[in-house]
């Protein structure tokens, strides 16, 4: 989803570019002979420039929610799906340090 978002953002910014340097193109991206600047292209770049700050915003946001995740030793262990499955015993919560080190040593 947000591959796809920035992807067209993307698109978006690079025409509104070439509209501001005044290289018009048609569908097949030919260039358009005469064609001056667009009066709104401008515009359009601050507007892309927006969406991507407000991009930025989003994948901070996940790499932060993925820190936290990654950082905390009982969610890491709960995603050790084969131990869980196999031991479920073990991963009542909440999980005791004790199991959360052992399985932390524990090979994969």
């Amino acid at each position: 989803m947000l591959m796809e978002d920035a992807r067209k953002t993307n698109q978006r910014a690079v025409k509104a570019m070439s509209d501001l340097r005044g290289e018009a193109h048609n569908r097949r991206g030919r260039r358009l002979g005469g064609a001056g600047p667009g009066e709104h292209a401008q515009e359009r770049l601050r507007l892309h420039k927006d969406e991507v700050k407000l991009m930025e915003g989003r994948v901070q946001g996940f790499v932060r929610a993925m820190n936290e995740v990654l950082d905390d030793d009982e969610d890491m262990t709960l995603m050790n799906l084969s131990r869980l499955l196999t031991h479920p015993e073990r991963f009542i919560q909440p999980v005791s340090q004790e199991i959360l080190h052992e399985e932390s040593d524990e090979p994969e």
